[in-house]
């Protein structure tokens, strides 16, 4: 049977520490032990279970903190919980080896196996425990920072290509001969209208600029700016694009990443059919989580599509929630939920 190599460094890692740490103990602390083999066996045996339970209790304690309390995100707590587990692995490990070798093993009674425990053999494996815990706790609250602020310049890397992106799009030739083709249609029918056309449109290209540094904004700030871009949208489309929001007083104070709605509402309108036939209608609403973008599904035969968009979504809110963004397609609706960060 083939051993997994994990499997095979644990084995071995225990054998050298239970053999290294039992022998080398026992040659320094106890004096006795150079002219009594058997009492030095013995030693050597106590020492060994001390060692490796003290080691393995440690590695197996901070990798359940570490998976339990991050150090970034509660790093009081981490350093109370590691101080605490600390302790506990020391007398556990120590206490509880000395006892399963006397008096498991060699059957001496409880009250010898407790007086057996000396305070010179005692107090070397507790300060070099604490050492070894100290170094690791330390370490990990160090890797948890460096992974934390390569993740941040991961996200500051999606932002900018999303502003340039988003600005691209909003100024390339389809975006602009659409908008310039409605304008001058509304210059000649409705001088007003054609103001707040021009008005929208300013607005949206002073959104983009003014969050190129955001990594969050309120979610009434985007909303903002979704209606100024929904705005011009409708002048296109008229009757045949239907976009309802379903969106409480109560969540606009919670925060989004910029342009994601946007992204989203760009989406279903560059992928689907939009006719008088054939309208194409867009639902934003929310429960106590998440954000839904959802539209009827009306595929266009020839897309363009290459998933950028929302894979950039995707990986901005990795940063800022735990939650994953949700991506439901069914034969008649898709539905794209991003998460509600609630706080900044």
């Amino acid at each position: 049977m083939k051993i997994n190599k994990r499997v095979r460094y644990e084995i071995i890692s225990i054998i050298l520490i239970f053999l290294v740490g039992g022998f080398i103990q026992t040659y320094l602390f106890c004096d006795n032990c150079s002219r009594d083999w058997d009492l030095f066996m013995k030693n050597a045996l106590v020492a060994g279970f001390v060692w490796t339970s003290l080691w393995k209790g440690s590695e197996i304690s901070f990798d359940v903190l570490d998976r339990w309390i991050d150090w970034l995100e509660a790093p009081l707590k981490r350093l109370f919980v590691s101080l605490a587990s600390m302790v506990l692995v020391v007398i556990v490990g120590f206490w509880g080896s000395y006892l399963l070798v006397l008096s498991g093993i060699y059957g001496t009674p409880l009250d010898q196996a407790l007086e057996y425990i000396s305070a010179k053999e005692t107090i070397p494996p507790i300060i070099i425990t604490f050492a070894i815990n100290s170094f690791m706790h330390g370490r990990g609250f160090l890797l948890s920072w460096r992974a934390d602020a390569v993740k941040y310049e991961k996200l500051k890397t999606e932002q900018i290509a999303t502003q340039f992106n988003s600005l691209r799009n909003q100024v390339n030739p389809h975006f602009l001969f659409n908008s310039l083709n409605a304008l001058s249609s509304l210059v000649y029918d409705d001088q007003d209208k054609a103001v707040e056309f021009i008005r929208k449109l300013s607005q949206v290209y002073r959104y983009v600029l003014d969050t190129k540094d955001k990594e969050v904004v309120t979610l009434e700030e985007e909303m903002d700016f979704l209606n100024s871009y929904i705005y011009l949208q409708k002048i296109r489309f008229d009757e045949s694009l239907v976009i309802n929001i379903n969106l409480e007083s109560n969540v606009m104070h919670h925060f989004v990443v910029p342009i994601s709605l946007q992204m989203l509402l760009e989406n279903a309108i560059k992928h689907n059919i939009i006719s008088e036939s054939k309208k194409l209608t867009i639902d934003i609403f929310h429960d106590e989580e998440y954000l839904y973008v959802s539209n009827n599904l009306q595929e266009k035969i020839h897309k363009d599509s290459t998933g950028i968009g929302l894979e950039n979504i995707k990986s901005r809110y990795e940063y800022f929630s735990t939650k994953e963004v949700i991506v439901e397609k069914t034969d008649k609706v898709f539905k794209v939920g991003i998460p509600i960060v609630k706080s900044q």
